[in-house]
């Protein structure tokens, strides 16, 4: 793969359309600087997808287009076009050829494509990743990049190391699903933050609704047992209460029979249990002994069954015993005649093996002399050829220095020439720089004098900033909870809002007939009490108790427009409402002479109705809910004043203890305490949030501009120490540069002197090494010709020692293989004796393993015998103790059957007395019961039938005198006490919403559903945690394969190219594995491993270039583009850069930009970059292999 062509128009400073065509091999870009040669890179780089402008030595994307010059106009649109051959299929495409295009318009659009379609950025980025030419490439290097890739960050050169290995597509994915783990962590929190609002919205409503359902079901179960007692309490007045006269006589005559009866039982019956626990004891004491007998028993018969089984397991031992004796002996004899047999055959073998062993010896010694004769010659050849080589060599090692003589000679010549020159410039420079010396002196005093005052005030600046950052944070904090305590006052006041506006905790008759007198739909409305009212705070409690359900009561303003809602009700079937119409609305005012006793009285409120405020209309409304409610402080209070004061007042506390105008008492904790649930409280918490609104904003503002003044004054001073710095560091700079040119004058002036004395002194020492070198030219060419004859003798002499040597070598070749044949055969021999030895041993072994199998069957059948004799008697002992076991256990059954038979008999005569005794006792209770309940019923049901009358008109409007099921004393006591309960609870829970349960059942739904995603949500969180870390494993492996190579490969060619030395590349340590950068070590030739900041600039540059190259030799890019990297490189450095390039172009297209004219020479094609017109460039193509066929 390679870059064939490149069109650009619009981009930078190619304002017409320009197209490059490059060939394989090194393509080189020259021209002078500015003319837009770098702008050919930047057109490579923008339109394979760089998205960094600043990359491109730009600040936004417009900058890439063309801005016009003084004659021709900008530019709209940048478009670069480049042409890939892909043959080889290096891109993940089926194409042999991908056309890749880029454009930006000055609106700021971009559009990519691939092949003519239009793509994505991405697209482009995956396509070279791996390649070479992704974001983190190696094989695009632009000017100033070079020094980077050393004097950068560890990690980048990591990056480069993973775009080189291919893994850097696992870097892109490991990054995305962190992005993706981070942006899943952020939606669990907004997630987990909406589902607990949620959550506390579903928790109040939870509470609501279940006031709500509670209500309904307790109010449904109040009337139906309210009017069940009163119509049984009617009838049974009606019916019983000249009944219960004459029961009452029969009960107490019959309560006196039932006594004496009672007794006579209850001594007979006590007499008869006494005999029955003495039969019972009798009874247990055998049983007991029956128990131990039959388990002695069970124990001895299954000893039995077990001696039993024992002796036949040792019959059938004794018999498999008698078999095996039998069978190992015949077995036995077998093997004795096969054991000599292969004991005849082992001696007949070692008889053989020791013939061939003497013949071995006799050809080992044959060897052994042939080798020292042959031994001896090539010592002698050895020694003749290595002294005609050393004639050879030092006829040729005098040839060289004759030739460095004679070579020397000239170059002592005209070196004496030009030191007799340079003495006398030397002296002229010599002056130049002590007058230097002297000025930078007095400038550098200058400069420290500077640097001293500067450092005083930077010292003095940062002391105040730290004191004002300490101010910022203590402010920032504080800021900070003044606003988390706002948005929550703030939210708070919105559920309250939105709670009044729904008119939350009303019933729905309520809502409904306030919803249709605000559109009109009835007439006459003008408010509820909950509403109208507006109570000082702290009283709020005491109100809402005292006015309990009344706060639902609707004020109208005449009786008309109250019987036109009460139609209303009754259409739409919404329930019942109590109206309060202001024309007929009747109240009594509390005597004065009340009034004056309350004032006298201490720890009093006052009335309900004067402490609280409404708008005058109302006044009857007001007075009639609470013209006869007593305020008081506390319940102590309340009953002291009940008890002096005789008139009809409900007494209410601060706390919510309610004492009633009858003496009836309630009080304790209320269900909830939610403001929701009532007006009164809700407004009264209104009150408190919308003043602790307005002290956190005046707080908020008073921080925020507190905030504001100290960092205006922090950014001021932190200008103040950048400006301190920026001069600090130009003083600084100014010094060291002084400095550097006081020691260079220094150095300069020391040399200059030193040179003078070395060009003088060496000038003499030249003419008397030129007289030297005349007469040692001499004496060599004589020498030269009596070695030559020498070396013509001793070579004919070393040719005839040859032929001998070799007719030895082959008699000892023949001698050798007899040898190898006859120790190929002693080694077959030998392991056929060893497989005969094993073998008999192995005989041996199974003879005697026989013979202990016949011992073993012996001893085993005679001790099984033995055995079972002594078995048999145990058996006989056993027998005995059974029969005797039996016959005990016989006599006991005996015993128990007559005990258990008197048992029976007096168990029976207990339960004959207590099934006597038994309906006479609950026939005395049941008298006695009823004797009492007659004794308080005739008095208490002539005072109470008139009031039941009464109460049954008021509550049900029916009552016709009928008589009707009668409930018993206990059920119609539970049945009153029933009721008692769910009045106080009704009480106690108040107004209630019934809307409140389908608004809960919503919510709950909702929540349901956002616990379900948040499930959904965390499951996904789990599976991308999951991917990271197999991404990394992945990653891992691969990049510590892939630095092995790199770290071989780049020692390789550091070697190659310094002709020497060692690098390698290092993982830094301490940090976490896949963020741990790449350091680069270095041992030039010659020297000790250094740090790259050591050195030279030259030597760095090369060393990146090898760097690089290494990775380029690792794995190939398509094309490797160049931008002026050999521009720091000294003449030699240069020829290495120019050499290796010049052997990997064969695998790799280069695209060199260059000024050097070494490595232009390399070039096969050569493009120059011109501008012909101001701002605008061009481009002239030439082929050096064309222009040398043409120049002929």
């Amino acid at each position: 793969m390679y870059l064939k062509r490149l069109e650009i128009k619009g981009f930078k400073s190619f304002a017409d359309i320009t197209e490059i065509c490059f060939e394989p091999g090194i393509n080189i870009i020259v021209g002078p600087n500015g003319c837009g040669k770098s702008n050919v890179v930047d057109a490579i780089r923008w339109v394979i997808g760089e998205a960094n402008i600043r990359h491109l030595r730009g600040q936004k994307s417009e900058d890439v287009i063309f801005n016009g010059t003084d004659d021709k106009k900008a530019q709209g649109m940048a478009h670069v076009e480049m042409l890939l051959d892909n043959s080889d299929q290096i891109l993940p495409l089926d194409y042999s050829e991908i056309t890749l295009a880029r454009k930006v318009f000055r609106s700021g659009e971009s559009e990519f494509y691939i092949n003519k379609s239009r793509v994505r950025m991405k697209d482009l980025n995956d396509l070279f990743t791996g390649t070479g030419l992704g974001k983190k490439g190696y094989s695009i290097i632009g000017q100033g990049e070079l020094e980077q890739v050393l004097s950068g960050q560890a990690l980048d050169r990591r990056l480069i190391l993973e775009e080189a290995s291919g893994i850097i597509k696992y870097r892109q994915q490991r990054d995305e699903v962190k992005r993706r783990l981070e942006n899943t962590g952020n939606d669990l929190l907004r997630l987990g933050d909406i589902i607990n609002e949620v959550r506390e919205r579903k928790e109040e409503l939870q509470h609501k609704a279940e006031r709500a359902r509670l209500y309904l079901q307790l109010n449904q179960e109040f009337q139906e047992l309210h009017r069940i007692v009163l119509s049984s309490e009617l009838s049974r007045g009606q019916q019983e209460l000249s009944r219960k006269k004459e029961e009452f006589l029969q009960r107490e005559s019959e309560i006196d029979l039932l006594s004496q009866d009672l007794l006579d039982l209850e001594q007979q019956l006590i007499a008869e249990e006494n005999l029955l626990k003495e039969h019972q004891q009798k009874l247990n004491n055998i049983q007991e002994q029956e128990y131990q007998v039959q388990t002695n028993l069970n124990s001895f018969e299954g000893e039995l069954r077990l001696s039993e089984e024992r002796i036949k397991n040792r019959q059938e031992r004794i018999k498999q015993c008698q078999a095996d004796e039998v069978k190992y002996s015949g077995m036995l004899a077998r093997l004795s005649q096969d054991l000599d047999t292969n004991r005849q055959d082992l001696m007949r073998q070692e008889e053989n093996y020791r013939q061939r062993d003497e013949e071995c010896l006799r050809l080992q010694e044959e060897i052994a002399g042939l080798e020292h004769e042959l031994g001896i010659m090539r010592e002698t050849f050895t020694r003749d050829k290595s002294r005609v080589f050393d004639i050879s060599r030092e006829e040729s090692l005098i040839n060289n220095q004759l030739g460095e003589k004679e070579e020397q000679l000239k170059k002592l010549s005209e070196r004496k020439d030009r030191l007799l020159i340079r003495y006398d410039e030397q002296k002229i420079w010599l002056d130049k720089y002590y007058n230097e010396h002297k000025t930078l002196k007095g400038q550098i005093e200058h400069c420290q004098a500077d640097l001293s005052i500067n450092d005083a005030r930077l010292r003095e600046m940062n002391d105040q900033k730290d004191v004002l950052l300490e101010k910022v944070q203590q402010l920032e904090k504080e800021y900070s909870q003044l606003n988390q305590a706002g948005m929550k006052i703030k939210n708070a006041l919105l559920s309250l809002q939105e709670m009044n506006q729904n008119l939350s905790g009303y019933s729905t008759a309520v809502k409904a007939l306030m919803k249709a007198s605000a559109s009109d739909e009835l007439k006459g409305i003008m408010g509820i009490p909950g509403e109208i009212i507006d109570v000082p705070r702290g009283l709020e409690l005491a109100i809402d108790i005292a006015a309990g359900r009344n706060l639902e009561n609707i004020v109208t303003d005449s009786v008309d427009h109250a019987h036109q809602a009460i139609d209303y009700l009754k259409s739409h079937k919404l329930g019942r409402v109590t109206f309060l119409p202001l024309n007929i609305l009747k109240v009594q005012a509390v005597p004065a002479t009340i009034l004056q006793q309350l004032d006298k009285q201490k720890a009093i409120i006052g009335l309900a109705s004067r402490v609280v405020n409404y708008d005058a209309r109302y006044t009857k409304a007001v007075e009639y809910l609470l013209g006869r409610v007593l305020i008081v402080e506390d319940l102590d209070t309340a009953i002291h004043i009940f008890k002096r004061i005789n008139y009809p007042l409900r007494i209410v506390s601060l706390e919510g203890d309610l004492l009633n105008a009858s003496g009836a008492v309630s009080g304790g904790t209320k269900i909830s305490s939610s403001y929701g649930n009532s007006p009164l409280l809700r407004r009264g918490e209104e009150k408190r949030l919308l003043k602790e609104q307005d002290d956190n904003e005046t707080d908020r503002i008073s921080k925020h501009n507190e905030l504001l003044v100290i960092r205006g004054e922090l950014e001021n001073l932190e200008e103040g120490i950048r400006q301190q710095n920026q001069l600090r560091l130009e003083a600084q700079m100014t010094l060291e540069v002084k400095n550097k040119q006081l020691n260079e004058t220094a150095s300069a002036l020391t040399a200059a002197r030193e040179e003078m004395e070395s060009f003088k002194k060496e000038a003499g020492e030249q003419g008397e090494q030129m007289e030297k070198l005349q007469a040692e030219i001499s004496n060599m060419q004589i020498q030269l010709s009596e070695m030559g004859q020498e070396s013509q003798n001793a070579s004919s002499q070393l040719e005839k020692l040859k032929d001998k040597i070799e007719i030895k070598q082959r008699d000892l070749d023949i001698c050798r293989e007899r040898f190898t044949s006859q120790q190929e055969q002693m080694e077959m021999k030998r392991r056929e004796l060893d497989n005969i030895r094993k073998s008999v041993v192995q005989f041996e072994q199974v003879q005697l393993s026989y013979q202990q199998s016949v011992q073993e069957a012996q001893q085993v059948q005679a001790r099984m015998e033995n055995e079972n004799q002594h078995e048999k008697q145990r058996q006989q002992e056993l027998k005995i103790k059974t029969a005797e076991e039996k016959i005990s256990l016989s006599y006991l059954a005996q015993e128990i059957a007559a005990l258990k038979e008197n048992y029976q008999i007096c168990n029976q005569n207990i339960k004959d007395f207590r099934q006597k005794l038994m309906p006479k006792k609950e026939r005395m209770e049941e008298v006695q019961r009823q004797y009492h309940n007659l004794e308080l019923a005739i008095a208490r049901l002539e005072t109470e039938q008139s009031s039941l009358e009464t109460k049954w008109e008021e509550k049900f409007n029916d009552y016709t005198g009928e008589t009707s099921e009668i409930l018993t004393p206990g059920k119609l006591r539970e049945y009153k006490i029933r009721i008692e309960q769910l009045q106080t609870q009704l009480e106690e829970l108040g107004m209630v919403d019934p809307e409140s349960i389908s608004e809960y059942e919503e919510v709950q739904e909702r929540f349901t559903f956002l616990s379900q995603q948040y499930n959904d949500m965390l499951q996904a969180q789990n599976s991308l945690s999951t991917l990271l870390g197999e991404t990394e494993n992945l990653m891992l492996k691969h990049f510590s394969h892939f630095l092995q190579l790199a770290n071989e490969s780049f020692n390789k060619t550091f070697k190659d190219i310094f002709e020497g030395g060692e690098a390698h590349l290092k993982i830094e340590t301490g940090k976490e594995r896949l963020e741990a950068g790449v350091d680069i070590e270095v041992k030039l030739p010659g020297k000790r491993t250094q740090l790259l900041n050591l050195l030279s600039g030259g030597e760095r540059a090369l060393t990146c270039i090898a760097f690089i190259f290494s990775l380029l030799r690792l794995k190939p890019a398509p094309f490797c583009l160049l931008d002026e990297i050999d521009a720091s490189l000294d003449e030699t450095n240069l020829t290495r850069f120019s050499r290796f390039l010049k052997a990997m172009s064969s695998s790799i297209q280069f695209i060199v930009i260059t000024h050097r004219q070494a490595t232009i020479e390399i070039g096969e094609n050569i493009y120059g970059v011109t501008m012909p017109e101001k701002g605008i460039s061009s481009v002239l193509t030439l082929n050096l292999l064309e222009a040398e066929s043409m120049a002929g």
